[in-house]
């Protein structure tokens, strides 16, 4: 139950679901192992590559089911009588509490009427798919695969995040660089992975 990071390398062409597909048919879980149960491209990593955040664009924005987009609950007596004070039930500080003051706000939206759509449902985003050799920064995804369907990961990643790190971050970054340097005429894929 777990979400990771996957970069797919992959050449120059072609269509990349296709790409992806084919590369990580070989790794997916199985009673012999494998390293995923399932996966999209882009998912919580959408935007990864190009400093992009998803939840921003109003393309991955709904109406929130819970307050049907007025910013405030009716249907739970504790929210419609709780007093926004500044804080969230987290007792963090929320000095800019959209409904400060007020009473009946929405939890489900924080007030806004309207939310981000979950991860999984992010619009498809074209900078999750990008040449190697115009990478703005070298990305650290937990896992990369090679075109010739190769998988190295740092660490072999278990339920909940738990992971079992075989390599230092350094050498882990020293990895990545040495494979997308000897790929610099190939797409990279952000791929987010679930296993």
């Amino acid at each position: 139950m777990s979400h990771f990071f996957t970069a797919v390398i992959i050449p120059p062409t072609g269509d990349p679901e296709k790409h992806v597909n084919k590369l990580l048919a070989a790794h997916e879980e199985d009673e012999n192992g494998g390293h995923w149960d399932w996966f999209q491209i882009g998912g919580r990593w959408t935007g990864v590559l190009a400093d992009y955040d998803p939840a921003t664009d109003p393309r991955n924005t709904e109406i929130c089911s819970q307050c049907g987009g007025t910013g405030i609950r009716t249907d739970r007596p504790e929210m419609v009588s709780k007093v926004i004070e500044g804080v969230d039930s987290f007792g963090e500080e929320r000095v800019n509490h959209p409904r400060l003051g007020q009473t009946g706000w929405c939890n489900g939206c924080d007030g806004r009427g309207t939310r981000s759509v979950w991860p999984t449902n992010f619009q498809r985003y074209p900078g999750d798919v990008m040449q190697i050799s115009k990478l703005p920064k070298q990305p650290t995804p937990h896992a990369l695969v090679t075109p010739d369907g190769r998988w190295q990961e740092i660490g072999e990643m278990g339920w909940f995040g738990a992971m079992n790190q075989t390599e230092s971050e350094g050498d882990w970054a020293e990895v990545i660089r040495a494979t997308l340097e000897k790929y610099q005429d190939h797409r990279i894929v952000v791929v987010d992975c679930h296993i």
